[in-house]
């Protein structure tokens, strides 16, 4: 009787490990489902930005767009003007110059971009 009680009780035992077993696998399965949800999420967002930056370069001089496209158009032209004039102040108090190319900041007495290498006009 002793021996079929434990034999009965490392058979639970097992039982229940093999279920702990499975939630455990369930759950990192889960997880790294997740994490992959979320980066493909982060990388489609990216593109979607992309993808909006190379169709908002074809058609900012276009005449012929939908209201809805032109509205934006106009909102994002307003802030990379804001943006040029915040960096202007930006390199001004900190006696830089902006590069006009990617919008870095060099040493005023700089002739490149310290950053992009493009080459600043002569004043």
């Amino acid at each position: 009787m002793d021996k079929d009680f434990f034999d009965q009780a490392l058979l639970k035992a097992k039982e229940a490990f093999d279920v702990a077993r499975k939630k455990t696998t369930d759950v990192v399965s889960i997880q790294r489902q997740r994490f992959e949800v979320t980066s493909l999420t982060a990388k489609m967002e990216k593109d979607y930005a992309e993808l909006g930056e190379i169709f908002f370069e074809q058609i900012k001089d276009s005449e012929d767009m939908p209201e809805n496209v032109r509205l934006l158009v106009e909102a994002i032209q307003e802030k990379i003007q804001r943006i040029s004039e915040l960096n202007l102040e930006i390199a001004q108090t900190k006696n830089k110059k902006v590069c006009p190319d990617c919008q870095g900041f060099s040493e005023n007495n700089a002739r490149f971009c310290s950053h992009c290498g493009a080459p600043f006009e002569e004043e």
